[in-house]
């Protein structure tokens, strides 16, 4: 399947991440029992069905990475609807505390998601708003 799960199928709030996470998100989901965690091993083929699975049910939903532009965030919408779900990302190599991890996700946690203009769009995500944006007809 290249994903793992880590902490309760029925825990409310979900942290989605890949690759060099797992050591971090293992001793976070012990120690938080209301997370649980998707952590993709390999990017593609991405595992779709295991994902929609997983997200039932939850309340709140994060993704992590180590990203300043937050590119996992932004391939992630590239596939699915990431409606409600806010990125938590921060640059440079140093791995992530759980510490570090806490008080990012409290920080975030009064964020809005950010909306992110499918991949296809003729309007990128400045132009949204703007009148010829509105008038363009999307491929079919």
């Amino acid at each position: 399947d290249w994903y793992r799960t880590l902490g309760r199928a029925d825990a409310p709030l979900g942290i989605i991440a890949w690759g060099s996470m797992y050591g971090l998100l293992y001793e976070w989901v012990r120690a938080n029992p209301e997370y649980r965690v998707f952590l993709l091993e390999i990017l593609h083929p991405f595992p779709l069905a295991g994902l929609a699975a997983w997200r039932q049910g939850l309340a709140k939903t994060w993704t992590l990475e180590l990203s300043f532009q937050r590119q996992f965030h932004r391939y992630l919408g590239s596939l699915i609807d990431l409606g409600g779900v806010v990125s938590v990302a921060r640059s440079g190599g140093l791995p992530l505390s759980t510490a570090e991890l806490s008080r990012m996700l409290t920080e975030a946690s009064s964020l809005r998601p950010r909306t992110i203009a499918p991949p296809w769009s003729p309007c990128g995500a400045r132009a949204a708003a703007t009148s010829a944006c509105s008038r363009a007809s999307p491929r079919p």
